[in-house]
């Protein structure tokens, strides 16, 4: 039982938040998270954990929350230790659009 306690500790992964762009919102940006934190067991002298994040440079309003956008994938030594999901943590509406003046054109025919 001390060999396990002595040479292994547990690592969680998780909890990173950041902004992604919107395109076409009434925001320009969205608060984005993991949506779990995820506790592995790994030996003491393991190496540096890479993280590469799996999502778009942007997104289209509108964005809902908990909304899936992406995933985190956790590699040690190049191999995957496990993969997250990445989640919207705020909602985006979709910013209306301004008339162009052969819409009202339209619209008036129209009526």
């Amino acid at each position: 039982l001390d060999y396990g306690f002595d040479n292994y500790e547990n690592v969680s992964l998780g909890g990173t938040a950041f902004d992604v762009p919107v395109v076409s919102g009434k925001k320009e940006t969205v608060r984005c998270s993991l949506a779990e934190t995820k506790n592995v067991l790994l030996p003491k002298t393991h190496g540096d954990i890479e993280v590469r994040m799996e999502l778009y440079p942007f997104l289209y309003a509108p964005v809902n929350e908990g909304e899936r956008v992406g995933q985190a994938v956790y590699l040690l030594d190049g191999n995957e230790l496990c993969r997250i999901d990445i989640i919207a943590t705020e909602s985006v509406e979709l910013m209306k659009q301004k008339s162009s003046v052969w819409d009202k054109i339209m619209q008036k025919i129209n009526e």
